[in-house]
């Protein structure tokens, strides 16, 4: 997984989204749909939509995350001569 100028966009606004569904499970009831929502879909299955979502994110996240972390070990193991990962696991076994 490359580096995607939104990942880390694309989080906050899962995050916020979330948000917002919960606030309206407050303010109108878990049970309660919007009066424009022609599949009448009540609040508490919009908010696991956006928990669903939201997971997706940051498993998206994590994964880039990972990524940036495996490079800069590699990097750093490379500036002291210790090669990658799988040369340090040879050169110990």
């Amino acid at each position: 997984m490359e580096y995607n100028d939104f990942i880390d966009i694309r989080v906050l606004e899962e995050i916020s989204e979330l948000q917002k569904e919960i606030t309206k499970a407050l303010r109108f009831g878990y049970k309660n749909f919007h009066p424009q929502d022609e599949k009448r879909r009540p609040n508490y299955l919009r908010i696991l939509d956006e928990i669903s979502d939201l997971r997706k994110a940051l498993n998206q996240y994590e994964e880039f995350l990972r990524l940036l972390e495996r490079r800069e070990y590699e990097k750093r193991s490379k500036e002291v001569g210790l090669g990658t990962n799988k040369e340090c696991t040879n050169t110990l076994l």
